[in-house]
């Protein structure tokens, strides 16, 4: 689990206080808002401590049978040092699954051949114009790779957030 807003303490401040003034303003004003122009809005940070850390934890178990990096926001979108690139390159040799929230709509997409999800919302704010906001669970469970399903109200999604057909579950 990372910590996906991860700044050091002075940019942590500016990013609270610039919030802080973008809460009560209109959608036209905030979207010309110094918080709605930070990056940090939507992908957050990671900061090399934590990378550390982490590399550590890989380095110390290095046959896991699997690994699942869970964030907030999606590191992974940011291109910069303070992105999941470093650790995607640590894990490069190992089956892992990435999953993070924070855009409150479900998306499912393949990254250096492995599931990066972004899941929808639990009880969070949605866009009622955007069909993959909707409230779900995820149930993962292992078997030689991980079972991914997502339980909402419309049914059960498979990993990629489709109702999968019957015939489908009768593959050989």
């Amino acid at each position: 689990m990372l910590d996906s807003e991860d700044y050091e303490e002075q940019r942590m401040l500016e990013i609270y206080h610039a919030r802080a003034k973008a809460i009560d303003m209109t959608t036209e004003e905030f979207e010309l808002s110094e918080y709605y122009a930070m990056p940090e809005r939507r992908i957050g940070a990671i900061n090399q401590v934590q990378v550390a850390y982490y590399k550590g934890i890989l380095e110390k178990y290095p046959d896991v049978k699997w690994t699942f990096v869970l964030m907030h926001k999606p590191l992974w979108m940011r291109e910069d040092d303070k992105g999941l690139g470093e650790l995607e390159a640590l894990l490069s040799d190992r089956p892992y699954t990435v999953i993070n929230g924070h855009f409150h709509s479900f998306s499912h997409r393949k990254r250096h051949g492995r599931d990066y999800t972004i899941l929808g919302t639990t009880g969070g704010s949605q866009n009622k114009t955007d069909q993959n906001a909707f409230d779900h669970i995820t149930l993962v469970r292992m078997d030689k790779t991980p079972l991914i399903t997502h339980l909402k109200m419309d049914g059960i999604l498979d990993e990629t957030g489709n109702i999968p057909l019957i015939e489908d579950q009768f593959e050989d």
